[in-house]
């Protein structure tokens, strides 16, 4: 699949994630107007878990 530690792959999906919910959030704020405060939570959840995965994944290869 990828030539990464598979940390690194799931941080990568996490942030994928993250991106796709903003780009929802945006999506229907410019369609209706209203602002999904759930999309934007989602959003700030799913990049959190990515960069602690990514951060995480940094300092196992890094001991080996």
């Amino acid at each position: 699949m990828a030539s990464g530690s598979p940390g690194r792959v799931g941080a990568l999906l996490w942030l994928v994630a993250a991106a796709l919910a903003f780009i929802a959030a945006v999506l229907t704020y410019t369609r209706t107007g209203e602002l999904k405060v759930t999309l934007l939570g989602a959003t700030l959840f799913l990049a959190a878990v990515g960069f602690s995965l990514l951060r995480r994944s940094r300092r196992t290869t890094r001991g080996k």
